[in-house]
């Protein structure tokens, strides 16, 4: 994510108006993470999903939790495996 933020130039003049920005989320969650010195998997689940009492919700699925989640399915109908978001965990990775 740093290397690709690092030599991007948007081929676009910046907008009168915000825009939905999922790199823009996922980089928000780098950095929320890292100024409380700690990796978003674990500040998402300290600081949110433990207070709200939310043990069945993570980023990270165990094979204990497993049971709990539905299966990811494709446009034909497949089962598909769980989407890996890696660095954009912040734009949605729960």
């Amino acid at each position: 994510m740093y290397a690709f933020i690092a030599t991007f130039d948007h081929p676009a003049a910046p907008a009168d108006q915000p825009d939905y920005s999922n790199l823009g989320f996922g980089v928000l969650g780098v950095a929320l993470a890292n100024r409380m010195h700690t990796d978003y998997p674990t500040l998402l689940r300290d600081r949110v999903l433990e207070p709200l009492g939310m043990r069945h919700t993570g980023i990270e699925v165990n094979a204990e939790d497993d049971s709990h989640y539905s299966t990811p399915h494709n446009l034909a109908l497949q089962p598909v495996a769980r989407l890996e978001i890696g660095a954009l965990e912040g734009a949605g990775a729960i």
